[in-house]
């Protein structure tokens, strides 16, 4: 039974107006509280939003913040972009001494129905959570996906029922201020360093994640990367049962690879094949991790094993994420923007063969950018670096790969091109220009995806003045 926090009648300031804010006011009209929203920035995104406020007679401040959001209220919400150290919380704090201070996804699991699979970790969350939510489709579940990935938890929440399954990415941001929420499934997919830019040392990002199963009990599930040592230290108080995966160890019980096979074993005594690595439509080392933690869900599930190969064979991918563009005269050209850390980048950088031009850079988050050296060296002809961290990565990489300097996605793109030309050996194109930036892309995008969207149509006006 799901713990309640009470919100008719209560008054709720929500800290935030993009996806996720707007999506929380418009569950808090719905349930009967009543929403005032504050957005300190007035850009065109968050203007639009209070427009569809007001559509729905509810109170907002854009442009900065004032006590009306917080003086009068019972609870707070918080949108997953702020920091709990930023300005206006030390100021709610010092002022409100005592409020709730929750994330929309603690608000909008007080509604929730369904059952919930809850997928966390570094790297690969929004590939997994739309891998389940795939397959749990095809085996005609009622399923809805979202979280930090796509639609908010609050914007589809009210629609749940008994018999339905919500899969969620959750970040470390989300999970900071949660306080009932309890997943069926818990999935952590990995555990490397991000986010210093916001957590003062490693091991608060990791806490932060790791809070996805502290709510968990005996009759839930934690799925878990055998490979990553880090998950493994830290998970010695979780109650829930644990269900492993792995590529690179034979297990006794769970699901785990050959080389050329993915078998389980769920009773210890029967070894199964479920199909060979080659047909698995996502490609990459790392997408094999993904997909193993999805066979894992699905398992628990008592999914039907056909369902279950037939969409590992059809599912290539999500957009933004080693989307494969287009080729201009035999360059290939791939679209990475949601790699926005350093192992992100390691990981698409193995999933492709040699003569890459990588485009590196945006808002740096903390990384160490010199890890990805043994990667980039003999691998990657030409290093392209844009934004606020280019520097930064030119003093951590210098040596790897000739680097240049750029100032818009526009030249990225069009200099990558000529760069991949001039590495052409031979009569057999096989040179890519990958976006794969490592970092944020906050100084430059409103979000990754509008980055995504920009290589994507410079590399669409490129293909159209060359090609004709």
């Amino acid at each position: 039974m799901i713990e309640q926090i009470a919100f008719a009648g209560k008054n709720v300031g929500i800290l935030g107006l993009a996806r996720s804010g707007l999506q929380a006011a418009l569950l808090m009209k719905r349930v009967g509280a009543i929403p005032f929203v504050s957005d300190r920035l007035a850009t065109e995104e968050i203007q639009w939003n209070a427009k569809a406020l007001e559509a729905e007679g509810i109170n907002y401040e854009i442009g900065g913040h004032s006590p009306k959001l917080y003086e009068d209220k019972d609870i707070i919400i918080l949108s997953p972009g702020i920091s709990l150290e930023s300005p206006i919380i030390k100021e709610i704090r010092a002022k409100k001494p005592g409020v709730a201070i929750i994330s929309e996804i603690e608000a909008a699991y007080q509604f929730c129905e369904g059952k919930i699979i809850a997928v966390t970790g570094s790297n690969g969350k929004s590939t997994t959570v739309s891998l389940i939510g795939e397959l749990l489709k095809n085996a005609d579940l009622k399923t809805f996906a979202g979280g930090n990935l796509g639609n908010p938890f609050s914007s589809f929440v009210l629609d749940t029922t008994e018999d339905s399954y919500v899969v969620l990415e959750v970040s470390s941001f989300q999970m900071e201020t949660i306080k009932f929420f309890k997943p069926w499934i818990s999935v952590i997919l990995n555990l490397t360093p991000d986010h210093l830019d916001r957590y003062s040392s490693v091991d608060e990002y990791y806490s932060a994640k790791l809070r996805v199963f502290e709510n968990q009990d005996e009759n839930d599930y934690l799925v878990l990367n055998d490979d990553d040592l880090e998950i493994k230290e830290r998970i010695n108080d979780a109650k829930p049962a644990r269900f492993y995966y792995s590529r690179l160890n034979r297990l006794e019980r769970g699901v785990f690879s050959n080389h050329k096979y993915i078998h389980f074993n769920l009773s210890g005594e029967e070894l199964r094949n479920l199909m060979p690595i080659e047909e698995v439509g996502l490609k990459g080392p790392h997408n094999l991790w993904n997909v193993m933690a999805s066979v894992s869900v699905c398992l628990i599930l008592d999914l039907d094993l056909e369902v279950i190969r037939d969409t590992l064979r059809e599912f290539k991918g999500i957009e933004h994420r080693l989307e494969e563009v287009g080729k201009i005269n035999g360059v290939l050209f791939v679209n990475d923007s949601k790699a926005t850390n350093v192992d992100s980048v390691a990981y698409a950088l193995q999933s492709y063969p040699n003569n890459i031009v990588l485009i590196l850079g945006g808002l740096d988050k903390g990384s160490e950018f010199e890890k990805l050296s043994e990667h980039i060296s003999g691998k990657v002809s030409r290093l392209i670096l844009l934004g606020k961290a280019k520097d930064k990565i030119a003093k951590a990489l210098s040596g790897t790969a000739p680097i240049e300097f750029v100032g818009t996605m526009k030249e990225a793109v069009r200099k990558g091109y000529n760069a991949a030309l001039e590495t052409r050996q031979g009569n057999m194109p096989n040179e890519i220009v990958m976006l794969s930036p490592g970092c944020a892309s906050f100084d430059m995008y409103k979000n990754f995806e509008y980055r995504g969207y920009d290589f994507k149509e410079q590399f669409k006006s490129l293909k159209d003045e060359i090609e004709g």
